[in-house]
């Protein structure tokens, strides 16, 4: 379960960029877990170009590097921006909880241009710390001898996993549960249309739902079905088939013959049944786009149902759709905006007491009217 996280000094954030899922004992139980003060569910709203993609990027950074950073080269870089490119280190911050034990709180830490410092602290307490290639203290897992130096591109985390390091495995899996589109340079989706349908292929239970989903949002889809096939240079792949209701009976049409809203749903929802499964959170840039605003609530429901979410699933989003905001709601809303080439952001429930921002008054009239900030000016 992820608490807070940030960033300074990177992308468009000079100054640090916070994200807080974290709610005081003031906010009504309803917006959080149960027994748990944090929220599920994230909303980043604001104009284009203020910062809400770059908010993104701060965890999936942080979440790559944890996890995949061993897989680089020595003479490789770290895969991020400074702010404007400048020469100055850059700083990152991740507040967690392991899914075992959700009153302990863990903060990873880390300074960088390559990795100028490390650490891991356990409830405020430092645990592991590294500066450079060094390792200063290690509370926890046992650093084997071997590793005598650690590389300036990789994070510890990484380097005991692939160590088959048995302490680090919680931690790793916490970093590895985070699914995001969205890379240093904007979106990228890691699952091509191949991938996914093997995974539903060999998931006739999980593709069952996907198209009961999909039935849902009257799409016109009745079954899709799913086979194997062989290419022209004799790879396998696998071929979706869309099934659907007309008054000459069934149809067929292949995946790339859907409305761009079908094909998004078809891939998406994958993301959505293993996140919801594994407890991990799920990063969504432009959740909005190509999807009826009918939708959204209803996806999004996937992570605030307590009857569905049962392993502390969350989800952060971005999108221009303002009638989410009285869907998610002040305490589960951040908007962005940019002065001089310099984002920041706030929490909606973070403005001042002389804005009426009652639970029961609408925040979109609010936000049109440019009450509460995060709009352009046009």
């Amino acid at each position: 379960m992820i608490r807070k996280f940030g960033g300074k000094n990177c992308w468009s954030f000079k100054e640090w960029c916070e994200i807080d899922f974290c709610i005081n004992k003031n906010v009504p139980d309803e917006y959080g877990f149960k027994g748990v003060r944090v929220v599920p569910a994230l909303l980043f709203e604001g104009a284009n170009a203020s910062g809400k993609t770059c908010a993104l990027r701060i965890l999936s950074f942080i979440a790559s590097f944890c996890t995949n950073s061993f897989m680089l080269k020595p003479e490789d870089e770290i895969f991020f921006d400074s702010y404007f490119n400048n020469v100055n280190k850059s700083d990152f911050f991740v507040e967690f909880s392991l899914p075992d034990d959700v009153s302990t709180v863990y903060t990873y830490e880390l300074t960088a241009d390559k990795v100028n410092s490390e650490k891991l602290k356990k409830n405020k307490k430092i645990i592991f710390s590294r500066k450079e290639n060094i390792v200063e203290k290690d509370l926890v897992f046992n650093f084997p001898q071997k590793i005598i130096n650690m590389r300036s591109n990789v994070s510890f985390i990484s380097t005991l996993f692939l160590y088959n390091i048995q302490s680090i495995m919680p931690f790793y899996f916490l970093f590895n549960n985070i699914v995001y589109d969205v890379r240093r340079f904007g979106i990228e989706n890691n699952k091509d249309i191949d991938s996914v349908a093997k995974i539903y292929y060999k998931s006739p239970d999980l593709l069952k739902k996907v198209v009961d989903k999909i039935k849902l949002f009257d799409t016109g889809i009745e079954d899709i079905e799913i086979k194997p096939a062989i290419t022209e240079d004799g790879k396998k792949t696998y071929i979706s088939t869309f099934k659907h209701k007309t008054e000459d009976g069934t149809k067929n049409l292949e995946l790339l013959s859907q409305s761009m809203g079908t094909m998004i749903l078809y891939k998406r929802l994958l993301d959505f049944y293993i996140t919801i499964e594994k407890g991990g959170l799920l990063i969504l840039d432009e959740l909005d786009c190509h999807l009826h605003s009918s939708i959204l609530p209803e996806l999004l429901t996937f992570f605030l149902d307590s009857n569905i979410n049962h392993n502390h699933a969350q989800i952060i989003f971005t999108a221009h759709n303002s009638s989410l905001l009285d869907f998610m709601k002040k305490y589960r809303t951040y908007l962005f905006a940019k002065e001089n080439g310099e984002s920041f952001c706030y929490r909606i429930d973070e403005l001042p007491n002389n804005i009426d921002l009652r639970n029961d008054r609408p925040l979109e009239p609010l936000y049109k009217a440019g009450l509460l900030g995060g709009i352009p000016h046009v």
